[in-house]
């Protein structure tokens, strides 16, 4: 960890009240972290030299504030580089995108498709898989389900119509001799999708995402495509963990931790996902620091690396520090646009006393925070682990449609609300940092499933 002397601060120019401060309007900077983010580095696939780039030029944003920064690497047995990914049926080109972290194809073959249309066809039509190229699940139904939508929900939403758990058949498909797998991206407007396995290994078999449109055509098609799929396993690498952080002036051992990944898949640029929420962290310290905030804990600023590949550095950063001294994290990672609540897992001690301490964010939108259970960002490694966790639920726009996708640019990103983001994640952080105890860990009943 490097260290700077409390002097650094003496640089700040403001007075009053840091948290009326951060009530009040600010200079925008977030956009322009975020521009500089996905311009000049780009995507951030994760163990990827431009991810590497990313924690290096965040680190130094970081300590420009003048804060007290460390890193952590993590292991990754395998690093991942993406390669061709063309097809074609009846000679007209097929739009697909391979999975991160599969393997290539032998070269170019072709072969007849199979569709299961659900897991237990691996089964039954196991006698006529060999050499063939699966067509895993029906056509989406309904494409861009939302991540979340008013009234936000309680529960996980449910799998998607058109939802293939390919990990469930991948042991079948594979020992029956499978070529290859493609399942719908599931987008409007043609967009591709971008996934990996959770096992994050070789031997398993090569997965595509097809353009929607062109996996309808697939799916009534009695012809074999051709297809080739060149992504492919690399050596071992590292992750990265990134962080700066505000030292308490009474709990300087006790954590109030803000947090967002900063990987991204490859597609495109990762503004929405998760360009905004790192550039959201960036700015909430920026705009304590410019408020001159000394808070009772420490408020730590946390840039994971390896969320897209299951929560690898959030799990690994968790695993590694003192939990116990940790009273909150709040993670940023639904999107770019306004924040309107936070999702308190099932804490109804913590909602006693967050409530009344987000009021004041009522005029900045902030209405929703409810008990509702959410996963899906790094706050779950913290939950699971018992740590009061929570992710910020934001206004949704377009975030479905274009997330893992080839639109995920900063075209889709509203500048005014990154900034609302950045302002109600630095105003909570000092809120629960400035409580007289650490946030209660008890979790209430879990709720009836409608």
């Amino acid at each position: 960890m490097r260290r700077l002397a409390p002097l650094a601060f003496c640089t700040v120019l403001a007075a009053g009240d840091p948290s009326a401060t951060l009530l009040k309007p600010q200079p925008p900077k977030a956009y322009a972290t975020l521009r500089s983010l996905t311009t000049t580095l780009g995507p951030r696939l994760t163990g990827s030299e431009k991810d590497h780039e990313a924690h290096a030029w965040a680190l130094a944003r970081l300590q420009a504030m003048g804060l007290e920064t460390g890193q952590m690497n993590f292991p990754l047995a395998h690093t991942w580089t993406r390669g061709a990914a063309k097809a074609s049926l009846s000679g007209h080109p097929i739009r697909l995108a391979q999975w991160g972290w599969t393997p290539p194809t032998a070269g170019a073959v072709t072969a007849p498709m199979v569709r299961l249309e659900t897991p237990g066809d691996a089964l039954r039509l196991k006698d006529q898989l060999k050499g063939a190229i699966v067509l895993a699940g029906a056509p989406s139904r309904h494409l861009d389900p939302p991540e979340m939508a008013p009234p936000l929900r309680l529960h996980q939403k449910p799998p998607e119509e058109g939802d293939f758990p390919i990990e469930e058949v991948l042991p079948t498909l594979k020992a029956a001799g499978v070529l290859a797998i493609l399942t719908d991206a599931g987008k409007s407007k043609g967009l591709l999708n971008m996934n990996s396995p959770w096992k994050l290994e070789p031997g398993g078999l090569p997965v595509a995402f097809v353009a929607h449109p062109d996996y309808a055509k697939l799916c009534a098609s009695k012809a074999a495509l051709s297809l080739e799929l060149g992504g492919d396993f690399g050596p071992a690498g590292t992750g990265t963990v990134t962080w700066g952080e505000i030292r308490g002036a009474k709990h300087p051992e006790e954590r109030v931790i803000l947090g967002a990944h900063l990987d991204s898949w490859d597609l495109a640029t990762g503004a929405t996902d998760n360009g905004a929420g790192a550039a959201a962290v960036l700015e909430a310290a920026r705009l304590l620091v410019n408020a001159g905030a000394r808070p009772d804990r420490t408020i730590r600023f946390v840039l994971f690396g390896g969320e897209e590949q299951g929560y690898l550095g959030s799990l690994a950063y968790a695993k590694a520090q003192p939990l116990d001294q940790v009273s909150a994290v709040l993670v940023m990672d639904t999107g770019a646009g306004a924040i309107n609540g936070f999702a308190l897992q099932h804490r109804p001690e913590v909602a006693k006393i967050l409530l009344p301490l987000l009021a004041p964010l009522r005029k900045l939108g902030v209405t929703e925070t409810d008990l509702r259970d959410e996963s899906g960002t790094d706050h779950v490694p913290f939950d699971r682990l018992g740590v009061p966790a929570f992710c910020a639920e934001q206004v949704q726009h377009d975030y479905a449609a274009i997330h893992h996708s080839e639109a995920d640019t900063l075209a889709h990103v509203r500048p005014a609300e990154l900034e609302q983001a950045a302002r109600v994640m630095a105003y909570t952080a000092l809120q629960v940092a400035d409580l007289p105890a650490m946030l209660p860990r008890e979790r209430g009943p879990e709720p009836e499933k409608p």
